[in-house]
C-alpha cells in the first residue's frame, strides 16, 4: 500500500529508521561544526588582529565582523530553506562546510601573509580597517550562519515539535562551540599555532561536509513544502517581528554583559591565553545547557511572553546582585600592605575560589537563563511548517545583529561615555522594563499569582539599582582601595586605577600593576641602561608607559631630542595626569612638563609597521609575556620589524624575562651584548658596551638633574652597570633553542610549551 511505503519503494519501518539515524548523525556533524566556528573565530582573529592591531577597538571591529557574516548568512539560509527540500538542505549544509574547509585552509595566507606583510597599510584609517575586515570574514561566516535555518528545514516535521528540535540544534551547537573555545584556546593553538589550529579546523570542517552528503540520501527529495497561502493567521508578520525586537534586545544585552563580565573579572583573574578561552567556554556552556533545558521545558509554556521578559530581568538582578557582592569580596580579600587582590599571596583554596568558582559562579546562571528563553521564541513565532526555515533565519539575524550593535556600541562608545558602573545601570533599567512587561502580560485579568513575581522582580531591580555605586568607587572596590586614595579612569580600552598606600602608589591596567611611582627599579633601569649604553641616542621609541619609569629613564640623555612613547591603554594616560595633578607627583609632573616626550595611545606593532622614521633606540617596556597578547612583542617577527627600524648604530632594548625571549632575539640582531640575567641589547653593528663609558656619561650633570627631577638616586643605575656580568655575540656566534613567532608565541602559551 502506498501508506506503508516510501517514494522509493523501501518498507516504512526501515524509511523510520533510517531516517531517525540520518538524524543523529546530522546533530553530531551540527555539534562539529560548532567546534570549527569557536576555534576558528579564536586562530582568525589573532591572525587577522596582527593586520588591525591589537587595541580594542581593533577587536571590537573583528568581532562585529564575524557576528555581521552569521547574520547575513541566517538570513540567507532563512530565505534559501523553506524552498528546498529536505535531501537539499542537508546536501546545501555540507557544501557550506566544505567552502569553509576550504578558505580555513588559505586563511594564514589571506590575514598574515597578504593583509600583515604586505597590505599593512590599509589598516591606517578606520574606514579600510572595517571594510577589510568585514569582506575577509563574509565568506565563511555567512557558511556558518546559513546552518540552523537549513538544519531546521530538514529535521522540523511538525509545528508542534519545532520549538524542541531548533533548541536542540542550537544547545548541540553551542555546546560544541564552548568545547571549540576551550579546547581550541587551551590546547590545540598552544601545540599548532594560529595557522595550525586552522588547518585542524578545516579538516573537521570538511569531515563535517563529507558526512552531510553522505546522510543527505536518507532525507526526502520530494517534501518541498508550498509557500505560505495569502490566508495567512492575522497578525502573523507582527508577531514575528514584535519577537525579532525583542530578541535583538536580548542579544544586545548578552554580548554587552560579555564585554561588562570579561572586564570586571579581569581584576581578580590574571588576564592569560587560555583565561579568554575559559571564560567564553563558559558563557556558552551556560547558553548551551540553558537551550536544551528550554528545549524539554517549552511544551509546558503556554504563552512565552511572559516568561521570556521575567527571564531577562532575572538576568539582569542576578548580574547587578553578583557585582555587588564581587565588590565586597574584592574588598576583604585585599592587603592594603601588598596590594589589591594579591592572588600568588593567597592559600591555595582563595586561589581556587577566584580562579575557579567566581567565574562559574559569575557567568554560568546569567547565560543558562539567556539560552533558555531561544525555544520559547521558537514556539511563538513558528506558526507555518512553510515557513520555519525562515522564521530561524530571521530570530536568529535579529539576535546577531543584537549582537553586533551590543559589541561595538558597548565595546567603544557606552564604556567610554559612561563608564562600566553606568552600562550596568543602563542595562539593570533594560531589565526593569522586561519586568514591567511582563507585568502588563497579566491585564486585562490580573490576579496575584500572575503579579507578584513581575512586581516583586521590578521592585529587586529598582533598589539594586540605587544600591550600585559610582564608577570610580566600584574599580575603587574591586582593587581593594578606598575611592579617596584612588585615581580611577575608564574608556573603550581599558581601566587604569592608581592606588596609593602611604608614599607609593600602584598603577593597574587591566586588573594588573604596571609599575609605581615613585618609579621602580626595574623600570628605572630598563630605560636608562640602554640610553646610557647609545653614543648618540638622538631619537626613540618606548613601547609601553606603565607608571612611566622606563620612558622617564630612557630620556637622561641631554642629547636626546624626542621621545614616542605608545601605550595599547588609552585609560592610563588621563589617569597619569590626573594623578600628576592631585597628588603633587614629582616624578610624573617632570615627565608630563618635557616637551621631548610625545605620549600616544595605539598599538606598538602597528607603530612599527606603520613608521617610516628611523630611531637610534627602540624599547619594548617590561611586559609580562604570559599575558594575553603579549606574544605580539616577544616573538621573531617583531623582533625583525624593530631591526628595520635601527638607524645607524641603533640599538633595540629587550627585557629577559626568558630564555625562549632571549633565543628568539638572538635569532633576528646580528650583534648584541646580554646583561646579566635581565636585558638584552641587540643591533645591526657591533655593539660597544663599556661599564666605564656609561658610568662616565651618567655622572654628566644634565643627566643627573634629570634622574633626580624624577625622584631617582643615580647610584641605583651605577651599581647595576659595575656590578652585571656581560656576554657579547656575534654573527659567528651558534644560536639554538626554541623561539616565538607570530603565529605559535611559545611563552603566552606556556602550559602547552
Amino acid at each position: 500500500m502506498k501508506s506503508a511505503t516510501h517514494h522509493s519503494g523501501l518498507p516504512a519501518t526501515l524509511v523510520t529508521a533510517r531516517s531517525s539515524l540520518s538524524a543523529r548523525i546530522v546533530l553530531w556533524v551540527y555539534f562539529v561544526s560548532g567546534f570549527c566556528a569557536l576555534l576558528y573565530q579564536t586562530a582568525w582573529q589573532r591572525l587577522l588582529g596582527l593586520f588591525t592591531g591589537a587595541d580594542v577597538r581593533s577587536v571590537t571591529i573583528i568581532v562585529a565582523a564575524y557576528l555581521a557574516g552569521l547574520g547575513a548568512g541566517s538570513l540567507i539560509g532563512g530565505v534559501i530553506a523553506d524552498r528546498l527540500s529536505s535531501r537539499a538542505a542537508v546536501r546545501l549544509f555540507g557544501l557550506c562546510n566544505l567552502g569553509i574547509a576550504g578558505f580555513a585552509l588559505v586563511a594564514r595566507l589571506l590575514f598574515y601573509d597578504l593583509l600583515f606583510l604586505r597590505l599593512h597599510t590599509l589598516a591606517a584609517n578606520l574606514a579600510g580597517l572595517m571594510v577589510v575586515s568585514f569582506l575577509t570574514l563574509l565568506i565563511p561566516t555567512t557558511l556558518m550562519g546559513m546552518s540552523l535555518p537549513l538544519l531546521s528545514r530538514a529535521l522540523v516535521r511538525s509545528l508542534d515539535e519545532a520549538p524542541q528540535t531548533i533548541g536542540r540544534l542550537e544547545a548541540i551547537n553551542i555546546i560544541g562551540a564552548a568545547l571549540g573555545a576551550l579546547v581550541g584556546g587551551c590546547l590545540l593553538i598552544g601545540a599548532l599555532g594560529f595557522d595550525g589550529a586552522s588547518y585542524g579546523g578545516a579538516a573537521l570542517s570538511a569531515l563535517v561536509g563529507v558526512a552531510a552528503l553522505a546522510v543527505a540520501p536518507a532525507f526526502a527529495a520530494n517534501d518541498r513544502r508550498q509557500p505560505e497561502r495569502q490566508g495567512a493567521p492575522a497578525g502573523h508578520s507582527a508577531r514575528l517581528w514584535f519577537w525579532s525586537a525583542l530578541v535583538f534586545l536580548s542579544g544586545f544585552l548578552a554580548i554587552g554583559l560579555q564585554v561588562v563580565w570579561f572586564r570586571l573579572l579581569s581584576v581578580p583573574i590574571e588576564s592569560l591565553a587560555y583565561t579568554f578561552a575559559i571564560l567564553v567556554a563558559l558563557v556558552l556552556l551556560g547558553d548551551g545547557i540553558g537551550t536544551a533545558l528550554g528545549a524539554h521545558l517549552v511544551r509546558r509554556v503556554a504563552d512565552p511572553r511572559p516568561w521570556f521578559m521575567l527571564t531577562q530581568s532575572v538576568i539582569m538582578l542576578y548580574v547587578l546582585g553578583s557585582v555587588l557582592a564581587l565588590c565586597v569580596l574584592s574588598t576583604r580579600l585585599s592587603d592594603p600592605d601588598s596590594g589589591a587582590h594579591a592572588l600568588a599571596a593567597q592559600p591555595f583554596t582563595t586561589q581556587m575560589l577566584l580562579l575557579v568558582v567566581l567565574p562559574l559562579a559569575l557567568l554560568l546562571p546569567p547565560n543558562l537563563l539567556i539560552g533558555l528563553t531561544l525555544p520559547f521564541v521558537q514556539k511563538a513565532v513558528q506558526t507555518e511548517t512553510a515557513s520555519v526555515g525562515r522564521n530561524v533565519g530571521l530570530l536568529q539575524m535579529a539576535n546577531l545583529v543584537g549582537n553586533v550593535a551590543g559589541a561595538t556600541l558597548t565595546g567603544t562608545l557606552l564604556l567610554d561615555a559612561f563608564g562600566t558602573s553606568g552600562v550596568l545601570t543602563m542595562f539593570a533599567l533594560v531589565g526593569l522594563g522586561f519586568a514591567l512587561g511582563a507585568l502588563a502580560c497579566a491585564f486585562p485579568r490580573p490576579r496575584a499569582a500572575r503579579c507578584a513575581l513581575p512586581l516583586t522582580l521590578a521592585l529587586t531591580l529598582a533598589a539594586l539599582i540605587a544600591l550600585m555605586p559610582s564608577n570610580s568607587r566600584l574599580w575603587a572596590a574591586l582593587h581593594g582601595g578606598e575611592p579617596a586614595g584612588a585615581t580611577v579612569v575608564e574608556d573603550s580600552t581599558g581601566v587604569t586605577a592608581i592606588i596609593a598606600r602611604g608614599e607609593r602608589a600602584t598603577l593597574y591596567s587591566g586588573g594588573s600593576d604596571q609599575g609605581q611611582v615613585p618609579f621602580l627599579d626595574v623600570h628605572v633601569v630598563l630605560g636608562a641602561l640602554p640610553a646610557l649604553t647609545h653614543p648618540h641616542p638622538h631619537h626613540l621609541l618606548i613601547i609601553g608607559i606603565g607608571s612611566g619609569g622606563t620612558p622617564y629613564s630612557a630620556g637622561l640623555r641631554p642629547e636626546t631630542r624626542s621621545i614616542l612613547a605608545v601605550e595599547l591603554v588609552g585609560s592610563q594616560l588621563p589617569a597619569l595626569t590626573d594623578f600628576a595633578h592631585t597628588s603633587d607627583s614629582a616624578p610624573l609632573k617632570a615627565l608630563l612638563a618635557d616637551p621631548r616626550y610625545h605620549l600616544v595611545v595605539g598599538d606598538g606593532r602597528q607603530a612599527l609597521a606603520h613608521s617610516t622614521g628611523q630611531y637610534d633606540l627602540i624599547q619594548a617596556d617590561a611586559i609580562r609575556p604570559w599575558r594575553a597578547g603579549s606574544g605580539l612583542l616577544y616573538s621573531r617577527e617583531f623582533f625583525e620589524q624593530a631591526r628595520a627600524r635601527l638607524a645607524r648604530g641603533g640599538i633595540m632594548a629587550q627585557w629577559m624575562p626568558t630564555q625562549r625571549t632571549a633565543d628568539t632575539f638572538r635569532q633576528v640582531f646580528p650583534y648584541g651584548v646580554q646583561i646579566g640575567d635581565f636585558m638584552l641589547l641587540g643591533g645591526n653593528e657591533p655593539i660597544t658596551y663599556q661599564p666605564e663609558a656609561l658610568v662616565q656619561r651618567l655622572d654628566h650633570p644634565d643627566v643627573q638633574a634629570h634622574l633626580q627631577r624624577g625622584g631617582i638616586d643615580p647610584e641605583l643605575v651605577r651599581q647595576f652597570v659595575l656590578t652585571q656580568p656581560v656576554v657579547f655575540w656575534t654573527p659567528e656566534t651558534p644560536r639554538r633553542g626554541e623561539i616565538n613567532t607570530d603565529l605559535l608565541p611559545r611563552d603566552e602559551y606556556f602550559l602547552n610549551n
